[in-house]
């Protein structure tokens, strides 16, 4: 009988210590969900607004950078729904996203990615991944604009610049040498380079006062047309 009570007293007392014991790890897996939740929430706040840093000398701020304009951008790029965009697609969101930088800056914010990426698994810190063939998924697009964004955008006077070394240093370029320069790139054509001149309000003009030019497209860049506008810019 002694024996029988003793193991009864050791069978409730590892019932009890159980209880606890499963008490606990609820307790625990509760505070995990909870600062999962949290973190989450802060993360989401964070990433209300991710774009790029406006252009130096232009007034206002960046619009359409919230996270649903940059999946709306990503998901327009995206045309096969692989849920990840190639380099070049990578560097179009990147531009959606208001960043004005030749390829060769865009791709060093790109092979940063992968190196986040890369030190998952060992990789040495601060390595530079260069890989052509890499594809990008919406995450790690926001991780790149989320990182740079304290960096340094083109400016103003960047593109007038530029458009004064194409005009030969003279205050205006003919629309025609204009469009021969645009359509020099694999992706434009005549029609894209008329979009253009008609969103920046100089589809009728045969010479482009360098300036107003660039003024005018920093802005659309900066605050870009809505599809209802009629106006579409690639």
């Amino acid at each position: 009988k002694e024996e029988a009570e003793r193991q009864a007293k050791e069978a409730e007392e590892a019932a009890r210590r159980a209880k606890e014991e499963a008490e606990r790890r609820a307790k625990e897996e509760e505070e995990r969900r909870r600062k999962e939740e949290e973190e989450r929430e802060r993360a989401a706040k964070r990433r209300i607004h991710v774009c790029a840093p406006m252009p130096g000398g232009v007034p206002g701020k960046m619009d359409l950078s919230s996270i649903f304009d940059l999946q709306v951008a990503f998901g327009m790029l995206d045309e096969q729904k692989k849920g990840c965009l190639d380099r070049k697609q990578a560097r179009d969101f990147l531009r959606c996203a208001g960043w004005i930088l030749p390829d060769d800056n865009l791709d060093t914010m790109l092979d940063g990615a992968l190196a986040n990426l890369a030190k998952l698994f060992g990789s040495a810190k601060g390595t530079r991944i260069v890989d052509p063939n890499a594809t990008f998924t919406f995450d790690q697009l926001t991780e790149v604009l989320e990182n740079n964004m304290e960096g340094s955008n083109s400016s103003l006077n960047d593109l007038v610049d530029a458009l004064l070394r194409l005009a030969a240093q003279r205050p205006q370029i003919k629309r025609k040498r204009f469009q021969e320069i645009v359509c020099e790139a694999p992706d434009f054509n005549d029609s894209d380079v008329d979009a253009i001149l008609q969103a920046v309000e100089l589809a009728k003009d045969s010479f482009l006062d360098c300036k107003t030019l660039a003024a005018r497209l920093l802005e659309k860049v900066c605050q870009p047309p809505s599809i209802l506008d009629g106006a579409a810019i690639k």
